[in-house]
């Protein structure tokens, strides 16, 4: 009987952990297999848990999720069929999560900063460059601007 109960608290403990995420649809069903499989290759888990979709569906996910720091590669290993190396990857731990968040907060705070002065400061005669800044470099680097924006929001609320 213990043993039942306890199943069924780890798997209610598990459930409602998914619950507190930050990320829906997809990504949070390959998060959860992710986490089911403890450690997978993207391969694994599109035979296991989505075999109705393409594997190209499914990978980006993973790319997303390492990127938003809720999931990391630990190694590679070799794959017979595409004769290639394929990440394994893991869910992140809380302490890791944390660690994470606070590195990339930092980088991605410090590369707005350096845009940031780029656009106030490079239409300035002198200013690292001879010429001002071409309209097209200033549209890139506000749209390079937004990027780290939805970056930083999308990373890991801890």
């Amino acid at each position: 009987m213990s043993l039942a109960f306890k199943d069924f608290t780890n798997e209610f403990n598990r459930n409602e952990s998914f619950k507190n995420l930050n990320i829906k649809g997809l990504q949070r069903e390959v998060y959860q297999a992710i986490s089911y499989l403890k450690t997978c290759t993207p391969e694994q888990v599109w035979k296991n848990y989505f075999p109705h979709k393409k594997l190209r569906d499914v990978h980006p996910r993973f790319t997303e999720l390492r990127k938003m720091g809720y999931i990391k590669i630990i190694m590679s290993v070799y794959n017979k069929d595409t004769a290639k190396k394929n990440s394994v990857y893991q869910v992140m731990n809380h302490e890791e999560q944390i660690d994470y968040s606070i590195k990339k907060g930092v980088e991605i705070q410090d590369r707005k900063a350096e845009i940031e002065t780029e656009l106030n400061l490079g239409n300035a005669i002198g200013y690292a460059q001879e010429k001002p800044l071409s309209k097209e470099t200033r549209k890139w680097l506000k749209k390079r601007l937004e990027d780290l924006v939805r970056t930083h929001k999308n990373l890991v609320t801890v």
